[in-house]
């Protein structure tokens, strides 16, 4: 990769290609040093199951995600310095304002909540309708209603989801408040739309893409596609937190130039 690209001057909207920028930096980032990040994101899913695990174990992991998911930020600001990623980075939002950390998850729990009421009440199905017993008549009618469902919640939870991008970076990074790091968040998520939209067309090529892989091994086996799909999800994750980093680096401190690996 070649230098990164100019950017315009602070506070202004970022052009679209910058998200495809995001992508491919994260890919190198990756690439650089795969082995370090699939143990990073392996250890990140099994905390996470290990969470679900005890009473009210779900709960414990939407609050505790924000302060795991800045051990990725953690990983990508010290390769970026030349320091190899390691797993005790994933501890690092521990270490900092976890405090300020905790109350996202609590922001994510919410809009989740209030986000899947609305979806359902505008799609005309009930909650108990997702989930269904076994012997349960699945209709086309109602198959439909439930992808409808999904896609307003999609919608709803879009400004939490803004709000929450940049929000560990921020608090992490920048020391800066709870309040403070989700308007931020929002209103340069706000600015730079565009790019926003083409980063997330990109990695959803992307995915798409490995995806044939999966389905051809499954083709051949369906033990080898069980674990080829395991083996999508990890890199897919660590490149999703990967671009988090690169994006908050290039959209609040792009006046320093990004060293890529």
């Amino acid at each position: 990769m070649t230098s990164p690209p100019p950017l315009p001057a602070p506070g202004s909207p970022l052009p679209p290609s910058e998200g495809v920028f995001w992508v491919k930096a994260a890919l190198r980032f990756f690439s650089a040093e795969p082995v370090r990040w699939l143990g990073i994101t392996a250890a990140f899913f099994i905390l996470m199951q290990v969470f679900a695990l005890i009473p009210a174990g779900m709960i414990v992991a939407f609050l505790l995600k924000p302060v795991l998911t800045v051990g990725f930020l953690a990983a990508a600001w010290h390769q970026e310095r030349a320091v190899r990623p390691q797993i005790t980075h994933l501890f690092f939002g521990f270490k900092s304002n976890w405090k300020a950390l905790l109350p996202l998850g609590v922001v994510y729990l919410i809009g989740l909540a209030i986000a899947m009421t609305l979806a359902t009440a505008v799609s005309g199905v009930a909650l108990d309708q997702l989930i269904t017993s076994p012997d349960a008549k699945v209709t086309p009618e109602l198959v439909a209603k439930l992808r409808g469902a999904m896609l307003w919640a999609i919608l709803f939870m879009l400004p939490v989801t803004l709000a929450l991008w940049f929000a560990p970076a921020l608090i992490v990074f920048d020391d800066q408040s709870f309040v403070s790091a989700l308007k931020l968040s929002l209103a340069a998520c706000a600015r730079s739309l565009g790019a926003m939209v083409v980063y997330a067309i990109a990695l959803f090529g992307l995915a798409t893409a490995l995806s044939f892989a999966v389905l051809f091994l499954q083709a051949i086996s369906p033990m080898f596609g069980q674990i080829a799909l395991f083996m999508l999800v990890l890199p897919v994750t660590a490149l999703v937190f990967i671009a988090d980093y690169v994006s908050y680096r290039r959209v609040f401190h792009g006046n320093l130039p990004l060293r890529v690996p």
